[in-house]
């Protein structure tokens, strides 16, 4: 195990690095995605989310947004997704939001990188 880690850490390290440094703008300084999906969806799904999460609500569905919307089964607001549950519980809903797509995105770099290694795309 430490073998791994002497071998394989630094490469780590590089992908939260980089990905922590692509994000601060969002996670330190205060600043939010400006885009459509995010304005007209995302935001306001966790908003709605961390609202009826810590009223106990049953969180089904949102009506409230075009008819209503499964948010149980949403990608980046899922209230079946244990870490949102710590995270909204505990953060409001931008930081929480912000940095469930960190988490998504350093976990997805973390097994595109282990795959490279299992096929041996390039080796330390």
């Amino acid at each position: 195990m430490r073998e791994f880690f002497y071998r394989e850490g630094i490469f780590l390290f590089l992908i939260v690095t980089v990905v922590v440094a692509a994000f601060s703008p969002l996670l330190f300084g205060g600043k939010a995605f400006f885009d459509e999906e995010q304005m007209g969806f995302y935001y306001p799904q966790s908003f709605f989310y961390q609202k009826e999460m810590l009223r106990a609500s049953p969180l089904v569905w949102n009506n409230a947004y075009y008819a209503g919307v499964p948010v149980g089964l949403d990608q980046f607001v899922s209230s079946y997704y244990p870490l949102h549950k710590l995270l909204f519980r505990w953060l409001n809903f931008f930081d929480a939001h912000h940095l469930s797509i960190v988490f998504a995105v350093v976990t997805g770099l973390f097994f595109a990188y282990w795959f490279g290694r299992a096929n041996k795309f390039s080796g330390p």
